[in-house]
Protein backbone atom coordinates (compact mmCIF):
# COMPACT_ATOMS: atom_id res chain seq x y z
CA UNK A 1 0.00 0.00 0.00
CA UNK A 2 1.33 3.43 -0.88
CA UNK A 3 2.05 6.00 1.41
CA UNK A 4 -0.68 8.54 -0.20
CA UNK A 5 -3.30 5.78 0.32
CA UNK A 6 -2.42 4.71 3.84
CA UNK A 7 -2.57 8.16 4.42
CA UNK A 8 -6.14 8.64 3.61
CA UNK A 9 -7.25 5.63 5.25
CA UNK A 10 -5.64 7.03 8.67
CA UNK A 11 -7.74 10.09 8.48
CA UNK A 12 -11.07 8.82 7.10
CA UNK A 13 -10.58 6.42 10.00
CA UNK A 14 -9.78 9.34 12.35
CA UNK A 15 -12.50 11.53 11.05
CA UNK A 16 -15.21 9.03 11.21
CA UNK A 17 -14.61 8.20 14.75
CA UNK A 18 -15.08 11.74 15.96
CA UNK A 19 -18.32 11.59 14.22
CA UNK A 20 -19.33 8.60 15.47
CA UNK A 21 -18.29 10.40 19.19
CA UNK A 22 -20.10 13.44 17.86
CA UNK A 23 -17.19 15.68 18.19
CA UNK A 24 -17.19 16.81 14.48
CA UNK A 25 -18.26 19.76 13.67
CA UNK A 26 -18.54 20.23 9.39
CA UNK A 27 -16.81 23.98 8.23
CA UNK A 28 -18.61 24.65 4.93
CA UNK A 29 -17.87 27.50 2.35
CA UNK A 30 -18.43 29.00 -1.40
CA UNK A 31 -17.24 26.01 -2.87
CA UNK A 32 -20.19 23.66 -1.92
CA UNK A 33 -22.79 26.19 -3.03
CA UNK A 34 -20.83 26.95 -6.21
CA UNK A 35 -21.28 23.09 -6.59
CA UNK A 36 -24.69 23.65 -7.02
CA UNK A 37 -24.90 26.26 -9.67
CA UNK A 38 -24.94 29.61 -7.35
CA UNK A 39 -22.93 32.09 -7.93
CA UNK A 40 -19.50 32.52 -6.45
CA UNK A 41 -18.54 35.17 -4.58
CA UNK A 42 -16.73 37.58 -6.91
CA UNK A 43 -19.80 36.77 -9.25
CA UNK A 44 -22.86 37.45 -6.60
CA UNK A 45 -20.65 40.84 -5.41
CA UNK A 46 -20.61 41.81 -9.40
CA UNK A 47 -24.17 40.55 -9.96
CA UNK A 48 -25.63 42.95 -7.24
CA UNK A 49 -23.59 45.50 -8.36
CA UNK A 50 -25.14 45.66 -11.66
CA UNK A 51 -29.00 45.00 -10.34
CA UNK A 52 -28.24 48.56 -8.22
CA UNK A 53 -26.98 50.45 -10.88
CA UNK A 54 -28.31 48.59 -13.89
CA UNK A 55 -28.68 52.37 -15.65
CA UNK A 56 -25.21 53.41 -15.24
CA UNK A 57 -22.53 51.23 -16.43
CA UNK A 58 -19.68 53.36 -15.66
CA UNK A 59 -20.40 53.11 -12.14
CA UNK A 60 -20.44 49.75 -12.39
CA UNK A 61 -17.54 49.00 -13.68
CA UNK A 62 -15.72 51.40 -11.35
CA UNK A 63 -17.35 50.02 -8.08
CA UNK A 64 -16.87 46.33 -8.99
CA UNK A 65 -12.98 47.38 -9.50
CA UNK A 66 -12.78 47.76 -5.87
CA UNK A 67 -12.37 44.83 -3.56
CA UNK A 68 -15.74 42.42 -2.75
CA UNK A 69 -16.26 43.86 0.70
CA UNK A 70 -15.99 47.48 -0.16
CA UNK A 71 -18.46 47.44 -3.72
CA UNK A 72 -20.91 45.61 -1.29
CA UNK A 73 -20.50 48.16 1.06
CA UNK A 74 -21.38 50.98 -1.80
CA UNK A 75 -24.14 48.61 -2.57
CA UNK A 76 -25.53 48.47 0.68
CA UNK A 77 -25.38 52.24 1.17
CA UNK A 78 -27.33 52.89 -2.44
CA UNK A 79 -30.07 49.78 -2.01
CA UNK A 80 -30.70 50.95 1.74
CA UNK A 81 -33.83 48.67 3.18
CA UNK A 82 -33.53 47.08 -0.39
CA UNK A 83 -30.33 45.81 -0.09
CA UNK A 84 -30.93 42.13 1.25
CA UNK A 85 -33.53 41.31 -0.99
CA UNK A 86 -31.04 42.71 -3.84
CA UNK A 87 -28.98 39.71 -2.85
CA UNK A 88 -31.18 37.16 -2.42
CA UNK A 89 -32.65 37.85 -5.60
CA UNK A 90 -28.90 37.97 -7.52
CA UNK A 91 -28.32 34.46 -5.24
CA UNK A 92 -30.92 32.89 -6.87
CA UNK A 93 -31.47 34.51 -10.13
CA UNK A 94 -29.66 31.38 -12.16
CA UNK A 95 -30.69 27.76 -12.42
CA UNK A 96 -29.23 25.43 -9.34
CA UNK A 97 -29.89 21.92 -7.70
CA UNK A 98 -28.98 20.64 -4.42
CA UNK A 99 -25.68 18.68 -5.33
CA UNK A 100 -24.63 15.00 -4.59
CA UNK A 101 -22.15 16.57 -2.10
CA UNK A 102 -24.61 18.60 -0.72
CA UNK A 103 -26.93 15.63 -0.33
CA UNK A 104 -23.91 13.79 1.11
CA UNK A 105 -23.40 16.66 3.64
CA UNK A 106 -27.38 16.04 4.81
CA UNK A 107 -26.80 12.23 5.02
CA UNK A 108 -23.34 12.31 7.01
CA UNK A 109 -24.70 12.35 10.39
CA UNK A 110 -22.77 15.56 11.25
CA UNK A 111 -25.04 17.29 13.89
CA UNK A 112 -23.27 20.49 13.77
CA UNK A 113 -22.82 22.24 10.34
CA UNK A 114 -21.33 25.88 10.28
CA UNK A 115 -21.76 27.26 6.65
CA UNK A 116 -20.53 31.01 5.50
CA UNK A 117 -23.10 30.68 2.57
CA UNK A 118 -26.23 32.21 2.63
CA UNK A 119 -28.29 29.75 0.87
CA UNK A 120 -30.42 27.05 2.85
CA UNK A 121 -29.51 24.73 -0.20
CA UNK A 122 -28.11 22.49 3.31
CA UNK A 123 -31.60 22.84 4.87
CA UNK A 124 -33.19 21.66 1.58
CA UNK A 125 -30.79 18.87 1.39
CA UNK A 126 -31.48 17.50 4.84
CA UNK A 127 -35.56 18.17 4.16
CA UNK A 128 -35.74 16.04 0.99
CA UNK A 129 -33.53 13.36 3.06
CA UNK A 130 -36.37 13.36 5.91
CA UNK A 131 -34.13 15.08 8.35
CA UNK A 132 -35.53 18.26 10.25
CA UNK A 133 -32.91 20.36 10.85
CA UNK A 134 -32.59 23.27 13.69
CA UNK A 135 -31.10 26.66 12.03
CA UNK A 136 -29.28 28.98 13.87
CA UNK A 137 -28.96 32.54 12.58
CA UNK A 138 -27.56 35.66 13.78
CA UNK A 139 -28.94 36.87 17.10
CA UNK A 140 -30.84 33.40 17.78
CA UNK A 141 -30.10 31.71 21.12
CA UNK A 142 -27.22 29.07 20.30
CA UNK A 143 -25.67 26.04 21.77
CA UNK A 144 -22.80 23.45 20.84
CA UNK A 145 -24.95 21.12 20.81
CA UNK A 146 -28.32 19.65 19.97
CA UNK A 147 -30.61 17.02 20.17
CA UNK A 148 -31.18 17.68 16.61
CA UNK A 149 -29.01 18.47 13.64
CA UNK A 150 -28.47 21.91 13.80
CA UNK A 151 -27.33 24.27 10.56
CA UNK A 152 -25.56 27.49 11.95
CA UNK A 153 -25.11 30.96 9.58
CA UNK A 154 -22.80 33.03 11.33
CA UNK A 155 -22.83 35.53 8.19
CA UNK A 156 -26.91 35.23 7.54
CA UNK A 157 -29.51 33.63 5.96
CA UNK A 158 -31.50 34.61 2.85
CA UNK A 159 -34.33 31.88 2.15
CA UNK A 160 -35.49 31.74 -1.80
CA UNK A 161 -38.92 32.26 0.21
CA UNK A 162 -38.33 34.89 2.92
CA UNK A 163 -41.00 37.86 2.38
CA UNK A 164 -39.83 41.42 1.77
CA UNK A 165 -40.74 42.07 5.18
CA UNK A 166 -38.70 39.55 6.77
CA UNK A 167 -35.63 39.74 4.50
CA UNK A 168 -35.19 43.67 5.61
CA UNK A 169 -35.33 42.54 9.31
CA UNK A 170 -32.37 40.17 8.92
CA UNK A 171 -28.89 40.37 9.23
CA UNK A 172 -26.25 39.26 6.84
CA UNK A 173 -22.72 39.36 6.95
CA UNK A 174 -21.55 40.89 3.15
CA UNK A 175 -19.90 44.23 3.23
CA UNK A 176 -16.95 46.10 4.57
CA UNK A 177 -18.52 47.60 7.44
CA UNK A 178 -20.03 43.77 8.16
CA UNK A 179 -16.76 42.82 8.38
CA UNK A 180 -15.09 45.58 10.14
CA UNK A 181 -17.80 45.05 13.14
CA UNK A 182 -17.19 41.64 13.16
CA UNK A 183 -13.29 42.02 13.64
CA UNK A 184 -13.84 44.38 16.16
CA UNK A 185 -15.81 42.98 18.64
CA UNK A 186 -14.50 39.45 19.58
CA UNK A 187 -18.05 38.65 22.03
CA UNK A 188 -20.51 39.08 18.57
CA UNK A 189 -22.81 36.21 18.06
CA UNK A 190 -20.96 35.22 15.14
CA UNK A 191 -17.58 35.11 16.50
CA UNK A 192 -18.82 33.24 20.06
CA UNK A 193 -20.95 30.84 18.13
CA UNK A 194 -17.84 29.77 15.94
CA UNK A 195 -15.30 29.86 18.48
CA UNK A 196 -17.83 27.61 20.79
CA UNK A 197 -17.79 24.62 18.02
CA UNK A 198 -13.99 25.21 17.73
CA UNK A 199 -13.07 25.04 21.23
CA UNK A 200 -16.11 21.81 21.92
CA UNK A 201 -14.75 19.16 18.16
CA UNK A 202 -12.70 18.88 15.90
CA UNK A 203 -13.56 20.53 12.63
CA UNK A 204 -13.60 19.45 9.19
CA UNK A 205 -13.32 22.21 6.50
CA UNK A 206 -14.75 21.89 3.18
CA UNK A 207 -15.03 24.28 0.74
CA UNK A 208 -13.43 27.15 2.36
CA UNK A 209 -9.97 28.60 1.25
CA UNK A 210 -8.98 29.20 5.11
CA UNK A 211 -7.64 32.41 3.78
CA UNK A 212 -10.48 34.61 5.95
CA UNK A 213 -8.81 36.54 8.56
CA UNK A 214 -11.95 36.33 10.84
CA UNK A 215 -11.86 32.39 11.25
CA UNK A 216 -7.81 32.02 11.15
CA UNK A 217 -8.44 34.49 14.06
CA UNK A 218 -10.74 32.13 15.91
CA UNK A 219 -8.86 28.41 15.48
CA UNK A 220 -5.45 30.76 16.91
CA UNK A 221 -7.39 31.71 19.58
CA UNK A 222 -8.88 28.56 20.33
CA UNK A 223 -5.52 26.65 19.98
CA UNK A 224 -3.40 29.21 22.19
CA UNK A 225 -5.82 28.67 25.05
CA UNK A 226 -4.99 25.26 24.91
CA UNK A 227 -8.07 23.66 22.65
CA UNK A 228 -6.06 21.37 20.64
CA UNK A 229 -8.86 19.69 18.78
CA UNK A 230 -7.71 17.63 15.76
CA UNK A 231 -8.66 19.75 12.35
CA UNK A 232 -8.69 18.66 8.89
CA UNK A 233 -8.94 20.78 5.38
CA UNK A 234 -9.93 19.39 2.52
CA UNK A 235 -8.85 21.02 -1.23
CA UNK A 236 -7.64 20.56 -4.46
CA UNK A 237 -4.71 19.09 -4.86
CA UNK A 238 -2.42 21.65 -6.61
CA UNK A 239 -0.46 19.12 -8.56
CA UNK A 240 -3.73 17.66 -9.97
CA UNK A 241 -3.99 18.01 -13.80
CA UNK A 242 -0.55 19.86 -13.78
CA UNK A 243 1.91 18.87 -16.74
CA UNK A 244 5.62 17.62 -16.14
CA UNK A 245 7.13 21.61 -16.43
CA UNK A 246 4.43 22.94 -14.59
CA UNK A 247 4.65 20.31 -11.45
CA UNK A 248 8.06 21.94 -9.47
CA UNK A 249 5.64 25.26 -9.02
CA UNK A 250 2.61 23.37 -7.96
CA UNK A 251 4.93 21.40 -5.89
CA UNK A 252 6.22 24.51 -4.10
CA UNK A 253 2.35 25.66 -3.87
CA UNK A 254 1.12 22.73 -2.44
CA UNK A 255 4.14 22.46 0.17
CA UNK A 256 3.52 26.11 1.28
CA UNK A 257 -0.85 25.51 1.56
CA UNK A 258 0.91 22.62 4.20
CA UNK A 259 3.15 24.32 5.88
CA UNK A 260 -0.16 27.25 6.02
CA UNK A 261 -2.43 24.76 7.83
CA UNK A 262 0.04 22.92 9.99
CA UNK A 263 0.79 26.68 11.59
CA UNK A 264 -3.14 26.83 12.14
CA UNK A 265 -3.00 23.34 13.22
CA UNK A 266 -4.80 21.44 10.28
CA UNK A 267 -4.14 18.69 9.02
CA UNK A 268 -4.43 19.42 4.98
CA UNK A 269 -6.57 16.63 3.12
CA UNK A 270 -5.85 16.89 -0.52
CA UNK A 271 -7.96 15.74 -3.38
CA UNK A 272 -7.74 15.14 -6.97
CA UNK A 273 -10.91 16.10 -7.58
CA UNK A 274 -13.63 18.43 -5.64
CA UNK A 275 -16.06 15.36 -6.64
CA UNK A 276 -13.92 13.37 -4.14
CA UNK A 277 -15.50 15.55 -1.58
CA UNK A 278 -18.31 13.79 -1.81
CA UNK A 279 -16.77 10.07 -1.33
CA UNK A 280 -15.22 11.24 1.83
CA UNK A 281 -18.24 12.36 3.39
CA UNK A 282 -20.00 9.00 2.21
CA UNK A 283 -16.86 7.21 3.99
CA UNK A 284 -17.53 9.24 6.78
CA UNK A 285 -20.61 9.50 7.45
CA UNK A 286 -22.34 7.43 10.40
CA UNK A 287 -26.84 7.08 11.51
CA UNK A 288 -28.13 9.81 12.59
CA UNK A 289 -29.27 8.88 16.29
Amino acid sequence: MSKSKASIIRKIRTVKTLNRQQRLVLFVGAGISIGCGLPSWDALTQAVVKRIWKKDQISVGLINGHSNIQAARYARKKAGIEFNQVVRDCLYNSEYCISNTVHAIAKSGISNICTFNFDDLIEDAFLQNAIEPNVAILGQAFKASYDEPTILHPHGLLERNASKNELTNLKIIFSEDDYNALYSDPYSWANLAQLSLLISHSALFIGISLTDPNLRRLIDVSRKNGFNNQHFAVFRNPLSGASKKEKPYFRKVRYMRELDLMELGITPWFVDDYENIEEILDEISIPFA
